[in-house]
């Protein structure tokens, strides 16, 4: 698989009929929480996250960002095109760091 185009249409190729937004939202923020475990736990051990671990719960993330983009009529890779030009842009005028989505 080499394009978000093609892991978009495999993906949502699994996607349950009972799968609408809310299931999409509550499971991002899941997914998301189950790498923050693995985070905290390495902490409290000192030891790293195995890398497997980290990619498997990245790959469940980018299943549910896919999911989310397509319930907003959008793409993943529209998304990153236009986090890059803003990124590219806050870069520019020097504004990378600071808070505030319109900085």
């Amino acid at each position: 698989m080499n394009t978000f185009e093609e892991y978009e249409v495999a993906a949502m190729n699994t996607r349950l009929p009972s799968a609408d937004q809310a299931y999409v939202i509550l499971g991002l923020i899941g997914e998301v929480g189950e790498l923050y475990s693995k985070m905290a736990k390495s902490i409290r051990d000192e030891a790293l996250v195995p890398p497997e671990d980290a990619k498997k719960e990245i790959g469940d993330i980018l299943w549910f960002l896919a999911a989310l983009c397509r319930d907003f009529d959008t793409s993943l890779s529209e998304v990153a095109e236009m986090n890059i030009k803003k990124l590219a842009d806050r870069a520019k005028r020097k504004t990378l760091q600071g808070s505030g989505d319109n900085r």
